[in-house]
């Protein structure tokens, strides 16, 4: 099926037309077939063309509040601790990174008391390997007080 321009004024649709049985609608697209028909009847045409749905933020208000206060603390955190707090094998020395002892859900996502200053090579580590990390004291449970 050869794709047609629709005959309807103002309109730039390009497609498969509506296949009308009357010469009032003939070479319209569905859009136009409608309007014309609810003018052609008398009725106040009320056809709209839908509007594209709003798209849904990828990260809330709420959310975007949080991580501008997170990002103070840490920027802040870092700067006092420059070096690697882990010192693990294959240390790189600088820190540049932020391990959360007990996880990030709500206020811990900005506690510095629970924050440690890592370089890529000891937060993979402590990552990959939770019970070396808990054993060592990187990593605390986030449900003891």
């Amino acid at each position: 099926m050869k794709a047609k321009k629709c005959s309807g004024e103002n309109c730039d649709y390009i497609g498969s037309l509506w296949k009308a049985k009357c010469k009032e609608h003939d070479g319209l697209c569905k859009n136009c077939a409608l309007k014309r028909a609810s003018e052609i009847n008398g009725v106040r045409s009320s056809f709209k063309t839908p509007e594209k749905p709003k798209a849904i933020a990828k990260v809330s208000q709420v959310q975007l509040e949080r991580l501008k206060r997170y990002k103070t603390a840490r920027v802040f955190y870092l700067l006092g601790h420059q070096t690697c707090e882990a010192q693990l094998d294959g240390c790189d020395g600088d820190s540049n990174q932020i391990h959360h002892q007990k996880g990030r859900i709500g206020d811990l996502l900005w506690d510095m008391n629970f924050f440690v200053a890592l370089c890529d090579n000891c937060h993979r580590y402590i990552e990959i390997h939770p019970k070396e990390a808990k054993e060592l004291g990187f990593s605390l449970n986030r449900l003891d007080k």
